[in-house]
Parts: structure tokens; sequence; C-alpha cells
């Protein structure tokens, strides 16, 4: 057989070119096709027989943003009906989905579920599993290929699907998962908004501080001066001047009066009522110094001044601490109003029966795999007996 194979070679490389069925026997090997058999078999016999059972857990998470104004829901739903994608959300989720793969979150994870335990392998299957010792890398490489992260573009929602050779390990994956995300969720959301409470309490608090010390520095001036009012106190003088002076005038009428009915000036009538006036503009002229006189280096004048401007002081703080805690609660309210929550839009699902998908997917993969090989060899082999030939 092999002497008129290359009897047909040498006669065919004259013409320059192989007849067909050499060609076709040079490009199928009884051999090689066989092997491709028996791999496609042992193929067959681990992936639906020997391979461990794989179970997938999963859940839809949403991102809830801050209300809108009913116009800006209205054009939310238009652009929902248009396929307009929602890119709050969206991009929310991206956030999510690498704070899910983060290695912080994995360690998390290995600390509380033990994955070395729950992904080791076991026999008879030694191909499925991480093997013990399995580094710290490598078992998050493992880790990130058996979660599947998807974010829907248009409506912004987060699938997640866990697997594991257990339904119970698969659950309890996608469960942390899920607890994890609402921590993530709640402290970003509440960490800014806590971070503007913060912001206005210190305000509030400046402006208190600043309130106590223009309180504490007009208790100080009063205790310094030995006044409770400076302008209470001026208010009495010029009360008692006006009063004084009210009664000096009525007894200067009364002596005009006197003096036309008495020629005689030194009449004790007259005596008497200028004697009073007397003592009147004696008294006066008295309280007018006293206003002007000077006590610890400061008239009445100057202390009605100091206590005015402490007074205006604490008037100006008072209206800085009452807007300072408008803005404060209007901050709580924005803040309130920016909160976001995550919604699980269902229940953390617990499998029942097996994956196969993966088993006839696999299988498939690698008899095309293995075929592809062989016709490329095959494929190289035949040109080369074209070339020697």
């Amino acid at each position: 057989m092999t002497s008129i194979v290359r009897n047909v070679f040498k006669k065919a490389k004259g013409r320059g070119r192989l007849p067909s069925a050499v060609r076709f026997k040079s490009l199928v090997d009884r051999k090689g096709l066989a092997i491709c058999l028996i791999l496609t078999s042992a193929y067959a016999v681990y992936f639906f027989g020997i391979a461990r059972s794989r179970y997938v857990s999963s859940i839809d998470l949403f991102i809830r943003g801050p209300e809108k104004a009913e116009s800006s829901t209205a054009l939310n739903a238009i652009s929902a009906l248009v396929g307009k994608p929602n890119q709050d959300s969206s991009q929310d989720a991206r956030y999510l989905v690498k704070y899910l793969q983060s290695p912080q979150l994995f360690q998390k994870l290995d600390q509380k579920l033990n994955l070395r335990k729950i992904y080791a392998i076991r026999s008879p299957d030694i191909f499925s599993g991480v093997p013990n010792g399995i580094g710290t890398d490598s078992l998050l490489s493992f880790y990130k290929n058996n979660i599947n992260l998807k974010v829907d573009d248009l409506d912004g929602t987060l699938s997640i699907a866990t697997t594991a050779f257990s339904p119970k390990d698969a659950y309890n994956i996608t469960f942390f998962l899920k607890q994890q995300s609402e921590d993530f969720v709640n402290t970003i959301s509440q960490g800014i908004s806590k971070s503007q409470l913060i912001e206005a309490k210190k305000e509030i608090d400046s402006v208190q501080s600043r309130l106590v010390d223009a309180r504490s520095d007009l208790l100080k001036y009063q205790i310094r001066n030995n006044k409770l009012s400076a302008k209470a106190e001026a208010d009495t003088l010029s009360s008692l001047i006006s009063g004084l002076t009210s009664e000096l005038v009525k007894l200067k009428v009364e002596l005009s009066t006197l003096r036309r009915r008495f020629n005689d000036p030194n009449a004790p009538e007259v005596r008497d009522v200028q004697d009073q006036i007397l003592s009147l503009e004696d008294q006066i002229s008295a309280e007018r110094r006293r206003a002007l006189r000077s006590t610890s280096s400061k008239n009445l004048t100057n202390l009605l001044f100091e206590e005015q401007a402490l007074e205006s002081k604490i008037l100006l703080t008072q209206d800085l601490y009452k807007l300072a805690l408008t803005s404060a609660e209007t901050s709580r309210i924005l803040a309130q109003s920016q909160v976001k929550y995550l919604v699980a839009l269902s229940d953390v699902y617990k499998p029942i029966d097996q994956d196969t998908a993966w088993r006839v997917r696999n299988f498939f993969l690698f008899t095309l795999a293995t075929f592809l090989i062989y016709i490329v060899f095959a494929s190289v082999r035949s040109i080369v007996y074209e070339h020697r030939y």
C-alpha cells in the first residue's frame, strides 16, 4: 500500500497536483480520528459522570436614588419607554460591581465562609475546585470566575449569580454579597449625608460659641462698671432732670406771679419761691454734672455707647445663630432627599436542582476544540506531503 501511494505521489508530482483521493487519505488519519473519538468519550464520561454538580444562586438588586420631581419622573418614564438608559442607577451599579470584586470584600467573604474549604478539590473529580495551599491571588481569581455580575444598562439592575458545589454554599455566598451590597450603599450614601450634617453642626457650634462670648463680655462690662444697665440709668437720669426742669418752670411762673402781686421783692412768699428755684437749679446742675462726671475713666455717655455696642454684637450673633440653625435644617432635609437605598427585587434564590447547562456547554467546547486541533494537524500534514512528494 505504501509503495502504491509513493508511486501515485511521484506521478502526481510531475503533473504538479495530487489526486483528490490521496489528499483525502493524507487528511484523514485513522489513528488521529480514533484518538479524537477516545477523547470525546473521555469528555462525556467526565462531564456527565465524574464532574461534581454545580449549583447557581442568584438575586437581582437595584440602587434607588433620591426622589425626583414629578416632571423629572415623567421624563424618566418617557426615557424608559424609548429605551434610554438609566445612567445614574447603572453608574452606581458599576461602582457596586467593582466593590464586590475587590480584594477587601473577598477577604471578608473568605474569613466568614472559608472559600478554600467550600471550593476544595474532592475525589474523584480532581479538576474542579482549588488545590490545598492555593495562594490568595489565585483564590481571588477563582472567586471572580464563579460570581457573575451583570448590569442592565437600560434599568440599572444588577444581577448576581454565584456558582458553588452545593446549594447551601451558593446561597450563603450570594446572601453575604447582598448584605455587603447593602452596607456599601448605606455607608457611601450616609457618609455623604453625615459629612454635610457635620459641617452644619460645626457652623452652629461656632456661632453659638460667639454668642456665649458676646453675652459674657456684656456681663463682665456690667460687673466692672457696677451697673446693671447704663441705658436704664441714663433714662432714669434723663427723666429726673426732665422732671426737675418741669418743676423749675412751674416755680418760675409762680415767682413771676408773686412779683406782680407783691411790690416788695423781699416779701416772705417771694423769697421762699426764689429759694426753691435756686435749690432746683443746683440739683439740676448736680445731676447733669453726675451724668458727665468721670466714673472709672468713663462717663455715662461713654458707658452707654459701650453697652449699646455689646448689645448690638449679641443681637447680630443671635441672628447668625438663627441663620445657622435654618441652614442646618435645610442641609438635613437635602441630605435625606439625596439618600440612596439598595432594593432587592427578589429574595436570594436557594437552588434545588443542579445546573446542567455547563456540562453540555463544556462537553461541546472541548469536543469542538479537539476536532479543530485534529483538522489543523491533518491539514498541515497534508501540505507537508504535497511539498515532499
